[in-house]
C-alpha cells in the first residue's frame, strides 16, 4: 500500500481547506473572545483553554471573508507554532482524511513560495496551507 498523509478538514463558507494533522493539538467549540487592543486586524482576541490563555485568529479575516458573529457550529482549532498555542476561529469542521501522497498536488511555482497545494476530496478541490501562513503576520497567504 502507498504512503498517506493525514489532514483535518475545515470549512470556511462555501470553500474546504486541510491543515497537517500533526500540527493540530484540539478541536473546541468557539466561545467567548476577550478583545484585545493595537494587534492585527486578524486576531480576533484571546481565550481561556484549560488555564491557559491563547490568541484567536480569525480565518474569516486571514482568508479575506465577510466578517459575521460566531454561530453554533464554530470551532476553535488549537494549533501549535513555534511551542506556542493558537486558535484558528472557523466555520466548522469535517474531520480527519488520510489521503495518498500522490493526490497532493503542488501549485508553488518559483515566484510564488505561498500559494497552498491542493488534493480532491469527495469530488471537491481541498487547499491545504501550512499554518504559517495563517498564523504570522508577515506570511502572505494566498487562495
Amino acid at each position: 500500500m502507498g504512503m498517506t498523509e493525514s489532514f483535518l478538514l475545515f470549512c470556511m463558507e462555501e470553500r474546504r481547506y486541510a491543515l497537517d494533522v500533526t500540527d493540530v493539538e484540539r478541536i473546541v467549540r468557539a466561545g467567548e473572545v476577550t478583545i484585545v487592543p493595537d494587534v492585527p486586524d486578524f486576531i480576533r482576541g484571546l481565550i481561556n483553554v484549560a488555564g491557559n490563555i491563547i490568541p484567536v485568529i480569525d480565518m474569516r479575516r486571514r482568508l479575506g471573508l465577510p466578517i459575521r458573529d460566531m454561530v453554533l457550529s464554530d470551532r476553535f482549532i488549537l494549533i501549535n507554532v513555534a511551542s506556542r498555542l493558537r486558535a484558528l476561529l472557523v466555520d466548522g469542521v469535517e474531520g480527519v482524511v488520510e489521503l495518498p501522497t500522490p493526490s497532493v498536488t503542488s501549485l508553488k511555482t518559483e515566484v510564488k513560495e505561498a500559494i497552498p497545494t491542493a488534493t480532491m476530496v469527495d469530488g471537491n478541490i481541498v487547499l491545504i496551507q501550512s499554518i504559517e501562513a495563517f498564523v504570522f503576520e508577515t506570511a502572505p497567504f494566498q487562495v
